[in-house]
């Protein structure tokens, strides 16, 4: 006879569950999330008064956008939390360097209204 324990144990099933609690509804609801978070994005590029802010804006949008695929398309929502940490530990030390960088370089972004 075969049991449901037999090839990987309790944490296979214990991962297997947490998984089946994804379903194609909620996979849809996040790619709308994605798709609105989108639409604000071109939205604001055309607002004129918020071309001062623009680069920040955009990027805190891209970071919401990132962190809802990086946790449900890639599963870190469902990894143990150290392969999480490591993921986002290394994710920080890109934006600090991309950001260390920007700031020595004196980067400025210029919205379509200048």
């Amino acid at each position: 006879m075969h049991s449901g324990h037999a090839h990987g144990g309790h944490a296979h099933s214990e991962h297997a569950q947490k998984e089946s609690h994804m379903t194609t509804g909620k996979y849809w609801k996040i790619a709308l999330y994605l798709a609105i978070i989108t639409a604000v994005e071109v939205a604001v590029f055309y607002v004129d008064f918020l071309a001062p802010a623009l680069a920040p804006i955009l990027i805190i949008l891209s970071l919401g956008k990132f962190a809802l695929v990086a946790l449900y398309f890639m599963h870190l929502r469902f990894d143990s939390v150290m392969l999480t940490a490591l993921f986002a530990s290394g994710f920080v030390i890109a934006i600090a360097i991309t950001l260390g960088i920007l700031a020595q370089q004196g980067s400025t972004f210029v919205g379509p209204g200048a």
